[in-house]
C-alpha cells in the first residue's frame, strides 16, 4: 500500500512517499506562501519517478502545526482528497 504524507509547519512542507509505512522518498521545500503552485507538481514528480499513479495511492495524510482555517492547510486537504477521490474512480 502507497500513500502520501504532507507536513506542514510555519516555515517548511515535507512531502513524503510511503510503501506499507515506510518512507520510500521526500520531497522539502520552504514555506513561501506558494501552495497552490508547488504541492501538485511535487506530487506529480514524487509519482514519477516511482513510476506511479493516483490509483496506486491509497491514502493522502496532511498533518499541520497551523490552525485548519489557514489557506495552506486547506489547499493541502483538498489536494489530498481530490488525488484520493480521481484514485479511486478509475
Amino acid at each position: 500500500m502507497y500513500a502520501l504524507t504532507l507536513t506542514l509547519t510555519t516555515t517548511r512542507l515535507t512531502l513524503s512517499l510511503l510503501k506499507d509505512k515506510s518512507t520510500v522518498d521526500t520531497r522539502c521545500w520552504r514555506d513561501e506562501k506558494n501552495i497552490s503552485e508547488k504541492l501538485l507538481p511535487m506530487v506529480d514528480d514524487l509519482l514519477a519517478v516511482h513510476r506511479l499513479f493516483p490509483k496506486d495511492i491509497e491514502a493522502f495524510h496532511v498533518a499541520s502545526d497551523l490552525p485548519a482555517h489557514y489557506t495552506a492547510v486547506q489547499i493541502a486537504q483538498s489536494v489530498a482528497r481530490t488525488l484520493i477521490w480521481r484514485g479511486n474512480e478509475t
